[in-house]
């Protein structure tokens, strides 16, 4: 993810931070659509390609967004506007993680109910991945929502260069220091 963060601060001074914003998103759905096809027989190695390409989405995610946020705001403001960010962030990150966990243990609880008090390892595996397929699907719906905000609402002007000053030649003469005397 710090990766692609960096190479996307790069591209962004080339391409602007549209591109990114959509891309990004577009990533980490393909990212959590993937894990939804994890089964309680999977090992770590299927979790290794849609994990990489979460990273992908999210490092391109963060660096528009982080010039977003600060775009426009006065320069004695900055700090204030990349605080707020960075709390948003944090509030987001764990309401979002409360969200998709009461998802998912709602969805091995219910898996589970239907065992009938039966819960032999194969059914309690079967359930926690179940539940957190569930939890990915709608992480996934989350983040097609992420996509069209990026779309439809996040503007940010293309920095207008400021303007040069002329240089005008003038015809009065040249300052000169008057000489000094000496006693």
């Amino acid at each position: 993810m710090m990766g692609t963060a960096l190479f996307t601060a790069r591209l962004i001074t080339r391409i602007g931070i549209r591109v990114p914003l959509l891309v990004g998103p577009a990533l980490v759905f393909s990212g959590m659509v993937w894990l939804t096809r994890l089964t309680a027989s999977s090992e770590y190695v299927d979790l290794l390609g849609p994990l990489l390409v979460l990273a992908l989405g999210m490092g391109q995610c963060f660096v528009p967004l982080t010039i977003t946020a600060v775009a426009g705001v006065k320069d004695n403001e900055t700090g204030l506007a990349s605080a707020l960010l960075n709390t948003a962030q944090q509030i987001g990150g764990a309401v979002g993680l409360a969200v998709l966990g009461t998802v998912s243990a709602s969805a091995i609880s219910s898996r589970l109910a239907a065992s009938h008090g039966h819960f032999p390892a194969a059914a309690v595996a079967s359930a926690t991945t179940h539940g957190y397929t569930d939890a990915f699907a709608v992480a996934a719906v989350l983040t097609v929502a992420a996509f069209i905000v990026s779309l439809t609402v996040i503007r940010v002007k293309s920095p207008t260069p400021a303007p040069r000053a002329e240089v005008v030649p003038t015809t009065d003469p040249p300052l000169v220091a008057p000489a000094s005397t000496t006693l």
